[in-house]
């Protein structure tokens, strides 16, 4: 039976602080104002005047004058423009801090804090893949790995041929049991993306877990290729042949 070096980090003893990501909760000094504040009213602009078209001899006519209505409305409308771009503004830059926090408290291994920072993140920018990638990393490794895939299929529904978001929904996919799946999800990426060691390491995972040792072996011989060095890919290699070898003494 291969041995797999993904599971040991999985720690599922504390309960995932919300069932919907949506429902964590956000800071008051983070949330957006109201809706009628968001979207000001603007004065409505009076109908066009009409005017006769110039007799075709006249080379020239005098330009219509400005509309009152319109005049009189600019002032405000703008003002209302300016103080809902600044809201908005006020917003991303929240997200960007709250992104930024986050992925550094998941390089550090601070995946509970990330968690916290990464949601609020997501909260504000929901499209912001950076904060999905790491937000998604975090839950696996802290376990929560329904969570985790709920997040990382954002990403990955935009762009599957993406080698980080194919790698990491990959990864909890394999994690949470569905070998099947997560082959489905990392092995479009893997035929685009040569160089990039984890999606070949965990979908030579993926392989083996189906029995598909041939497989498995070959995307371990790419991530040997990449990082020599490795020792589980030189282990993995070595059981992979011996049970294909075995396979062909049948």
């Amino acid at each position: 039976m291969l041995q797999e070096p993904i599971a040991p980090y999985i720690d599922q003893s504390q309960p995932f602080p919300a069932d919907n990501l949506s429902d964590m909760p956000i800071h008051p000094a983070l949330q957006h104002p109201g809706t009628a504040e968001m979207q000001p009213e603007f004065a409505p602009i009076a109908p066009q005047q009409t005017f006769d078209p110039p007799d075709a001899m006249t080379t020239s006519f005098e330009p219509m004058a400005a509309e009152p209505a319109l005049v009189d409305a600019e002032p405000a409308a703008i003002q209302a423009t300016m103080e809902s771009a600044n809201v908005y503004g006020d917003a991303i830059d929240a997200a960007k801090q709250l992104r930024d926090n986050g992925v550094a408290l998941s390089a550090a291994g601070r995946h509970g804090r990330a968690i916290d920072a990464l949601t609020q993140a997501h909260a504000l920018t929901p499209l912001d893949d950076l904060a999905l990638l790491h937000l998604g990393l975090s839950l696996t490794r802290k376990g929560y790995l329904k969570e985790a895939i709920t997040v990382l299929r954002l990403p990955f529904d935009a762009d599957p041929l993406d080698p980080a978001a194919a790698t990491l929904l990959g990864k909890a996919r394999l994690l949470s049991g569905d070998a099947k799946e997560a082959i489905w999800t990392m092995e479009p990426a893997a035929h685009t993306n040569p160089g990039r060691f984890n999606l070949h390491f965990y979908l030579g995972v993926a392989y083996a877990k189906t029995g598909r040792y041939a497989a498995a072996r070959d995307a371990w011989e790419i991530a040997h290729g990449l990082r020599p060095k490795d020792g589980d890919t030189r282990r993995f290699l070595r059981q992979a042949q011996r049970l294909l070898d075995a396979e062909q003494t049948r």
